[in-house]
């Protein structure tokens, strides 16, 4: 449990400099073209969640997050032990809730600016924090999966 407490804190600081880094480099709304047509760095304020869903709901957006931790937290606890994959998913799908509820608590927004066009299709901005969620789910989906195939061929 140590070691999936130092990740996720080591992710949520990695996430809070590169948003310390982009506040101090680009205006808001500014765009600066890394890839063109491909990759730029945008900052915006994300008063939502994934896609600005519940935008300016900050508190629930707060309490939602509390309440994983929360869940996450008394999960965890039923278990002894944990393959170093899980440690590596748990982790970062930690720190990056901790990351954006950080932005959240402090700011009231969550500050975003990885902006992708890929095939013409401009997905909206999101940041470091969100990869980390959503590659943690991914990853957990992917291990579940696996799970139920080898219990399947036993």
């Amino acid at each position: 449990m140590i070691i999936i407490a130092f990740f996720s804190i080591f992710i949520a600081i990695v996430d809070q400099l590169l948003k310390g880094a982009v506040i101090s480099k680009v205006s808001l709304h500014q765009t600066i073209e890394i890839i063109p047509s491909f990759f730029s760095i945008t900052r915006i304020r994300n008063y939502g969640a994934a896609f600005s869903l519940f935008g300016g709901n900050t508190f629930f957006l707060c309490l939602i997050s509390i309440f994983i931790l929360i869940f996450f937290y008394i999960y965890f606890l039923k278990e002894k032990a944990f393959t170093p994959f899980q440690m590596v998913i748990y982790s970062m799908f930690l720190g990056g809730t901790f990351g954006n509820l950080f932005d959240r608590i402090t700011r009231g927004y969550v500050i975003d600016y990885l902006d992708f066009t890929i095939f013409g299709y401009h997905f909206p901005v999101f940041n470091f924090a969100d990869i980390m969620i959503t590659l943690s789910v991914v990853l957990l989906i992917f291990k579940m999966i696996m799970e139920d195939a080898w219990k399947t061929k036993d």
